[in-house]
């Protein structure tokens, strides 16, 4: 063997060391696991006891008596599991499903950016050790408590509802759309993807929309790179779709497919205002800094990875899209848009740490902070205050009313706490009438 090949041989050792120290350094197999843990743990400690939230009644209620008028299926049997739990009563059992849920859906935020970051790693050209990319482990987990302690992701982790399982599910499908974007030929992450879209439309038929552009456009350039996974995704697809229906209507839940599937695009003047505010309403939960990090991240994102830009980029406007959608729905993409935008606030301080050489962990830790800082000082010490029970609305109505009567709710909010007060066994001598729907009465005449 010449001095040339012993070189050679040297030079592709030191290349695959690094490449493996990379491949190390980008899974931080305890950075899920201790986000969980935080974030679990700061839903618990705001969590109420009781009901907090009129309009998480219909869900509690759907989940006790497998039945409702407004109910979304992945957090009702999420709910029917956790009330086999001896812990506390129906409402708390529920709180604790959601913050469960919403903890998983932040631990699942935290690995998301690390991915990210690690496709916008440029190639190494000598050998690095792991604590070279601490300060990106450092801006991931900033990130995925931004997220935790905006004010929306906050309510929908502590109280029940269905906004905490449908971000759930959306992450899970934007990491096995990112395993796509890396190897576009993977048949488990295709199928995985066409298993969460599936899902989504029996289950979450309001955000399906969000997935179906990705979906569509990677089975599109999988089959222009040969890949045969696109075929099965469609098995996939309609199994898990028609068994979430068949489920919801096997358990009395009723599911709007019908109008949800396919919401319409911002057209006037005033639905592209409503677009506005939710920009800024996500801007806003963010925070100042986190807003400024997350332009910087897309602007770093755009000179490394066109690719993991546009699929940031559409993610985010369907998100935005889905957010102009009523009920749970709505409220869901909102949360995911936040997410996303909390991924670019994490490329943007690991790429403003790291440009400051060997202060790179000192700045990390500083843009850290400021950035679990900025959305916490919003009201962040009245979240964790205690809350006016709409129980009392409950007991109020049912004082009220006569035994055997008819009662009329009025509005869907004392409707679904009439229900669950049916559900629980409160009057079952009650005979609650339904809520006419407003866009089906004929118009009036004046």
């Amino acid at each position: 063997m010449t001095q040339s090949d012993v070189r050679c041989w040297e030079s592709r050792t030191e290349v695959s060391a690094s490449r493996s120290a990379l491949g190390s350094a980008g899974r931080w197999p305890g950075l899920g696991s201790g986000v969980f843990a935080a974030a679990l743990l700061l839903y618990a400690m705001a969590m109420p006891l009781g009901l907090a939230r009129v309009a998480s009644a219909p869900y509690v209620a759907a989940a006790v008596a497998r039945a409702g008028r407004q109910a979304a299926v992945i957090p009702v049997f999420a709910a029917r599991l956790v009330e086999l739990a001896p812990v506390g009563d129906v409402g708390l059992r529920a709180n604790l499903t959601s913050c469960v849920e919403m903890a998983l859906a932040m631990s699942l935020l935290a690995r998301l950016a690390v991915e990210v970051l690690a496709i916008l790693r440029p190639p190494l050209r000598a050998r690095r050790g792991r604590a070279m990319f601490l300060h990106e482990a450092i801006a991931a987990v900033a990130s995925a408590l931004v997220g935790s302690l905006s004010l929306g992701v906050f309510e929908a982790g502590t109280n029940a509802g269905p906004s905490a399982a449908i971000l759930l599910l959306l992450l899970g499908a934007f990491w096995a759309e990112l395993a796509l974007l890396r190897d576009v030929r993977s048949v488990s992450a295709g199928l995985v993807l066409a298993s969460f879209a599936g899902l989504a439309t029996g289950a979450a038929p309001a955000v399906a929309p969000i997935i179906w552009p990705i979906l569509l456009w990677l089975a599109i350039w999988a089959l222009r790179k040969g890949a045969r996974w696109p075929v099965l995704a469609l098995i996939c697809f309609f199994a898990t779709s028609g068994a979430f229906l068949l489920a919801g209507r096997a358990g009395s839940l009723p599911i709007a497919t019908a109008g949800s599937l396919l919401p319409s695009l911002p057209a006037g003047p005033g639905e592209r205002a409503l677009v506005m505010a939710g920009v800024a309403e996500v801007a806003d939960q963010v925070g100042v800094v986190g807003t400024i990090l997350a332009g910087v991240g897309l602007v770093a994102i755009l000179g490394r990875a066109s690719l993991v830009m546009f699929w940031l980029l559409l993610n985010l406007i369907t998100c935005l899209a889905a957010a102009r959608l009523p009920a749970a729905g709505g409220r869901a993409g909102l949360l995911a848009a936040i997410a996303i935008v909390c991924v670019l606030t994490c490329v943007g301080a690991a790429h403003v740490s790291a440009r400051l050489g060997r202060a790179r962990l000192a700045a990390a830790c500083a843009l850290a902070v400021m950035l679990v800082l900025s959305p916490a000082l919003d009201g962040g010490s009245l979240r964790f205050g205690g809350r006016l029970a709409p129980m009392h609305l409950l007991d109020l109505a049912l004082a009220r009313s006569e035994i055997g009567a008819r009662v009329q709710p009025g509005t869907a909010e004392l409707g679904g706490l009439l229900d669950l007060g049916r559900a629980i066994g409160l009057r079952p001598d009650l005979d609650i009438a339904d809520i006419p729907d407003i866009a089906a009465l004929p118009p009036t005449r004046p």
